[in-house]
């Protein structure tokens, strides 16, 4: 259910781009990201494609035959530093409480594995995977 929501969440967004008439869309995702991407294909068992992590830009993009490109302008900056400048500049991001249900892998990753990881095996293993 959750994964409808947010296909057509984005198939929404990319419909409301059509619209507007524009001719790329970024998406926010950020190098912890990539991160967990890498980490979550690699624990699958993908292959070398997935273990390359999400492009900085897509193309073709798989949700809209007229918007051709989707970028990932903060692939190589990490949430922290993003969280940091948002306090910074007093904006406060929307949290989706969903991020912290661990009965999703990529959650269990995020809260749990990676943060072991970073603890006890390599201070910078976020920025290694991505």
């Amino acid at each position: 259910m959750k994964k409808q929501r947010a296909f057509a969440a984005i198939v929404f967004f990319f419909s409301a781009a059509e619209k507007q008439g524009v001719r790329a869309v970024a998406v926010g995702h950020h190098l912890d990201d990539q991160a967990e991407t890498v980490l979550m294909h690699f624990l699958r068992g993908s292959g070398m494609r997935g273990l390359c992590g999400m492009a900085p830009i897509q193309l073709p993009s798989a949700w809209s035959e007229t918007i051709p490109l989707s970028i990932r302008p903060l692939l190589e900056t990490r949430r922290q530093t993003i969280d940091a400048w948002c306090h910074e500049n007093g904006i406060v991001p929307a949290v989706d409480q969903s991020n912290f249900d661990v009965n999703f892998l990529r959650n269990r990753l995020r809260n749990e594995l990676l943060p072991q990881l970073t603890a006890d095996y390599n201070p910078q293993i976020s920025e290694a995977l991505a």
